[in-house]
């Protein structure tokens, strides 16, 4: 946990030593450990091919960690039966880089799938959603900043990427998740966009006190948006801290970066 909440908030994330392995040879995060708090808005920095996104895949057992150990809310993920794993997921929304969206089906049903969890077998198969779905999708876009009502009945495919990400953003808010994974979430967005995008989700996580972790290499944007930086160098921790304390020093030092776009600054 870091010092700005260790006392504050319950944690709603711990890692015991998390290592995950491909091939049985190239460990893409290796003997991880740490607490996120409740309430917590924490950045997993670096650049490409540093264990960001296998990181955040280990924590709701979408990529199932080699050796180690995930708690979340009191609850050891990888001990969960079946059922039980696809509760939890149900508590934790996922924003993905390339929204994820189906894009045959309409802005109104991508959101309302965000619901499938709460549905019968049969309704899920057949995509039965009921009023309340259709009701909370409509809100979930309005607060994702979507509030034409030409633009539901769309295709996905047809909006831009803009657009399409808040699409993501209010089918992950249909879920009422405790906690948001985002991957990446602004990366294929021009520079207004990642800003406004990153301000949607930092209100949401603000009001609605859910827990995020995201995985980001723009260094300005985690320093704006973030209460604390977990720097990963080669699979491992190399800096936890606020964003304050990421000093120029450090990043040359630790993560040995020097080139620009490896940074992710926006003067690329």
């Amino acid at each position: 946990m870091s010092e700005i909440t260790e006392g504050i908030n319950p944690p709603m994330i711990t890692v015991n030593e998390l290592t995950k392995t491909y091939d049985g040879k190239v460990d893409a995060i290796r003997d991880i450990s740490l607490t996120i708090a409740k309430g917590e808005f924490t950045v997993i920095f670096g650049p490409s091919g540093v264990g960001k996104s296998t990181f955040l895949r280990c924590l709701n057992y979408m990529v199932k960690p080699t050796s180690g150990e995930v708690i979340i809310e009191g609850e050891s993920v990888g001990d969960l039966s079946t059922s039980k794993l696809l509760r939890l997921r149900s508590r934790v929304g996922m924003i993905f880089q390339s929204f994820n969206l189906v894009n045959r089906m309409t802005v109104l049903s991508n959101v309302m799938c965000g619901r499938l969890h709460s549905l019968s077998f049969l309704r899920a198969l057949t995509y039965s959603f009921t009023h309340a779905d259709h009701e909370a999708a409509i809100h979930a876009l309005q607060r994702a900043g979507l509030e034409d009502d030409e633009l539901y009945n769309r295709r996905s495919d047809t909006l831009s990427g803009g657009q399409q990400q808040r699409v993501a953003i209010a089918r992950m808010l249909v879920q009422n998740p405790k906690i948001i994974l985002a991957d990446e979430p602004v990366a294929s967005l021009d520079m207004k966009m990642q800003h406004t995008i990153m301000r949607l989700i930092s209100d949401i996580a603000t009001k609605d006190k859910i827990t995020v972790v995201m995985s980001l290499h723009h260094l300005d944007l985690a320093k704006q948006y973030a209460s604390r930086i977990i720097g990963l160098s080669d699979g491992q921790v190399a800096f936890d801290g606020p964003p304050e304390s990421l000093s120029d020093d450090i990043i040359d030092k630790v993560f040995k970066i020097v080139d620009d776009k490896v940074i992710g600054t926006q003067d690329d």
